[in-house]
């Protein structure tokens, strides 16, 4: 958005924005940066559909109707790099020799050990972790599904925990950036690219997947809960109360 949006409509009144004015921010990224692309409409989007509920205009220049006079993306699925699940440790290690931030090395080991996904790891804080009932409580706003998710921390986990809190900077954070703030959502990923490490952040989310398929005899339905892909149809969900967190638990300290 700084970089896109913000040198053209950043001075200009929301009333006066115009489709016009979006389409030729997105035209020359859409196919060249088609993600870039596609996160600037829709952060547009958001934010004129607050202005709406604002009143000060009743219209969205940033829709989806827009999509029809931008070019066609290609289409292509891409799946993030994963590691066999036999790597991870390798990989970790990996990690920990690297000269990366002390901060950025911790935060790698404890979402491979969590497998969650970048975002609920980068920004945890300290008020979502008792330690004493190894129970980290992740906020439903963090959350892909907008769900709270409750992780039973493995003893490896809670040894990264520890390492962190002796070099707490008392922001709140666990894993603060090296300027005290929140950790980019980019910063771990270049942590395993500049090292060639073998996997993204969100692959080691599939490592634990076959983990958990090959190595242990944990039903299918709790090893998706674990990472917090949620099951079943709406009736289902509906009667369905349970976390698992007992069980999770149960499974963390075996592991």
């Amino acid at each position: 958005m700084d970089t896109y949006a913000i040198p053209t409509l950043g001075e200009k009144l929301v009333t006066l924005i115009t489709t016009a004015d979006i389409i030729a921010i997105l035209s020359p990224i859409w196919v060249e940066k088609p993600e870039t692309g596609r996160q600037v409409r829709e952060n547009t989007s958001v934010i004129m559909e607050w202005v709406i509920g604002q009143n000060y205009r009743s219209d969205n220049p940033a829709s989806k109707a827009i999509l029809k006079s931008l070019p066609k993306q290609a289409q292509r699925v891409k799946h993030f790099r994963a590691l066999p699940h036999v790597e991870v440790g390798t990989a970790i290690k990996r990690a920990r020799d690297t000269d990366g931030h002390p901060t950025t090395k911790l935060a790698f080991e404890y979402l491979a050990y969590t497998a969650t996904r970048s975002g609920e790891t980068r920004l945890a804080t300290w008020s979502e972790v008792k330690l004493e009932s190894r129970r980290w409580t992740v906020p439903a706003s963090r959350m892909k599904n907008s769900l709270e998710h409750k992780v039973p921390p493995s003893q490896a986990s809670l040894d990264v925990l520890h390492r962190a809190k002796e070099s707490s900077d008392g922001s709140g954070l666990i894993f603060p950036s090296e300027h005290e703030k929140p950790m980019s959502d980019s910063t771990i990923s270049k942590l395993t690219r500049d090292n060639r490490i073998g996997t993204t952040p969100h692959g080691l989310r599939s490592s634990f997947r076959d983990w958990a398929a090959e190595c242990t005899d944990v039903p299918r339905e709790i090893a998706k809960f674990a990472l917090a892909h949620v099951m079943g149809s709406e009736a289902e969900l509906a009667f369905r109360r349970t976390d698992y967190f007992e069980r999770l638990t149960l499974n963390a300290a075996e592991s």
